[in-house]
């Protein structure tokens, strides 16, 4: 990326924006003076000075001490609509398609500091001001957003009075990002995507970015374009682990290594920002790619507990706490699921010690909560400084530490109430793919094999899929299928949130842990392109159907039928596959204990 200097950027983007921030202070302000004028342009430098040394700037395991600029550890990363695909995104282009834009990616894929490279480039290039906004601080209070764009303001020293805001909103004044609306609690997630949608409505001129994991709420933004970040290339993983402060001796063979058939391997995990970075972090101890996900975070915590060379400058740090490694892990497992528990991705000193002490207690182990705190952010950097607050170097953490507590609780009975406590976040987070990572027999025998169970006999499922059972099958899952110009592809609106990902987790995740023959791609697109060609010749904006009126003898029903669509019968044939898979791997593991036990020890006679 190219430098550049944040006071020259700021200072010539207020010389563009002059004009503008007058006219809005005319409108906005009854007694307006040229002094007042004048004073109020000194508050939006004061303002973007402070706004970019918060988000023009980033910190990570890799960046311990003092954050860096942005661009100085930044690979620009690319998104794609539907109809538009850019290898490197930058705000003009974008905001092109629309001025609503949300960007989707999982966890890793660069969002947030997606969202900080296009606050820079806002002012870079004479945009809009711009106004940044973590929607986790929603969790904290209930604020409807006019008051988080307020907040926000005021807390970088822009202090203006409601008339002022009003009149610059009306005005199209600000470019708003919103980052993180997966991170907002579930009790408030319908209200503040309604909020953002009438908000946003309200306020055309304006720009909005919101930011997002995946998300079964999500087709509720119908103003907005989605974006969807792309996976990292070759050419953009070498060039992100050469900016990255590691020591060039692993950097030199970890590059040969992705350019000889590394990364084509394993693109699914190296073509991750986070992944490839922990891979990076982890190499100089063994240079082996995981298959896992939770074997990634395993690896990065055990290297950032003892301190490896891949580091620059690494070196062991002494621990405060004096824990080892077992004992370190207990408590960071218990302060993890207290803290997800919670929806606390940030939380000041005392807080962060409140919940250890109260983790230290849930399993059994003497802290020094100030010691352990100290070693969380010096020592292994999971916890980082962030403003006022800390929060996790990257939330990944948070979510592999809960589940590593799930997975080694002894009770069957509490692993499964938990599970159960956190499956409104299946959607979104990856606490059931780990805790089936690491416990995968307990999550075969105990959470997938009783769930289908329970969902073939919802449906009458017994030895064939009919059209019955798969007609109960959508209607179990969906409530309608959608289908829009704008938007190639046919999207369905899930009714039964819970029911959905765990037939994901079983048509994805099952054959990938026990490598099983995959599904494999659909071919069918017909009924999409039909759907899409009715709305463009009757000026539709778009066509619904809806599965709870769906009858066999329909013929939307035959084209699903009998078509290779994501919402054909292949899928429930292939999960019905499974299950019976699944049932013959435990009976043979059973019985081969069994075997085991009963064998006569050849020592004794």
């Amino acid at each position: 990326m190219e430098e550049f200097n944040i006071n020259e950027v700021i200072g010539s983007f207020l010389s563009h924006k002059a004009e503008d921030i007058t006219l809005v202070a005319k409108k906005g302000i009854k007694k307006f003076s040229n002094e007042l004028d004048l004073k109020l342009k000194s508050r939006y430098k004061k303002y973007l000075q402070n706004i970019t040394g918060r988000y023009g700037k980033t910190r990570s395991f890799f960046i311990r001490e003092e954050p860096k600029p942005l661009y100085q550890f930044y690979e620009p990363i690319g998104i794609q609509s539907e109809t538009l695909k850019f290898e490197k995104a930058y705000l003009n282009d974008v905001v092109v398609a629309n001025n609503k834009i949300l960007i989707l990616g999982s966890g890793g894929a660069g969002k947030s500091i997606l969202l900080k490279h296009f606050l820079l480039d806002s002012l870079k290039t004479n945009y809009k001001v711009p106004i940044f906004i973590e929607l986790r601080d929603s969790n904290q209070k209930d604020l409807s957003l006019i008051e988080l764009v307020a907040k926000a303001l005021k807390d970088f020293d822009l202090d203006v009075d409601d008339n002022y805001l009003n009149r610059a909103l009306e005005e199209g004044h600000f470019i708003i990002f919103l980052d993180g609306l997966d991170e907002v609690k579930n009790s408030l997630r319908t209200s503040i995507i309604t909020d953002i949608e009438e908000f946003s409505g309200k306020y055309d001129g304006c720009t909005f970015i919101v930011s997002s994991r995946p998300d079964d709420e999500i087709s509720e933004f119908e103003q907005y374009t989605f974006f969807q970040t792309l996976p990292l290339t070759l050419e953009q993983s070498i060039s992100l682990v050469n900016k990255l402060p590691a020591e060039d001796e692993i950097k030199s063979k970890f590059i040969y290594d992705l350019g000889t058939g590394l990364f084509e391997k394993h693109s699914s995990f190296l073509s991750n920002p986070l992944l490839l970075s922990i891979m990076l972090l982890t190499y100089g101890f063994s240079a082996d790619i995981p298959n896992k996900l939770s074997i990634f975070y395993n690896q990065a915590f055990e290297a950032l507990f003892q301190r490896h060379d891949a580091l620059k400058g690494a070196y062991k740090r002494d621990r405060k706490s004096k824990l080892d490694i077992v004992s370190f892990e207990r408590v960071l497992t218990a302060f993890c699921i207290l803290t997800y528990d919670q929806r606390k991705f940030q939380f000041s000193r005392v807080e962060a010690q409140h919940f250890l002490n109260k983790g230290a207690a849930l399993v059994g182990i003497e802290i020094n909560s100030d010691h352990v705190l100290d070693d969380l952010m010096q020592a292994v950097c999971f916890l980082i400084q962030d403003g006022l607050f800390l929060t996790f170097t990257h939330r990944s953490f948070q979510e592999y530490f809960t589940a590593k507590f799930i997975a080694n609780t002894n009770e069957k009975d509490v692993k499964k109430k938990l599970l159960e406590k956190f499956y409104r976040d299946l959607w979104r987070d990856n606490i059931y793919n780990l805790v089936y990572e690491l416990d995968t027999a307990f999550f075969e025998k105990d959470i997938l094999i009783p769930f289908l169970e329970d969902l073939f006999e919802k449906i009458g499922l017994k030895k064939n899929v009919n059209k019955t059972n798969y007609l109960k099958f959508s209607k179990l899952l969906y409530s309608r299928i959608e289908a829009e110009p704008q938007r190639s592809g046919l999207i369905g609106v899930i009714r039964d949130s819970k029911a959905f990902h765990l037939a994901d987790i079983v048509t994805y995740e099952v054959p990938s842990i026990n490598s099983v023959k995959p599904l494999g791609e659909f071919s069918d697109r017909s009924l999409e392109k039909d759907f899409i060609e009715e709305c463009k010749s009757k000026g539709l904006e778009r066509k619904i159907f809806k599965f709870s009126t769906l009858k066999t003898a329909d013929p939307i029903f035959q084209k699903l039928y009998e078509g290779d669509s994501y919402y054909s019968p292949r899928r429930l044939r292939y999960i019905h596959d499974i299950y019976k898979f699944l049932i013959n791997k435990h009976k043979v593991m059973a019985a081969d204990l069994e075997n085991l036990i009963s064998q006569t020890d050849p020592n004794k006679h």
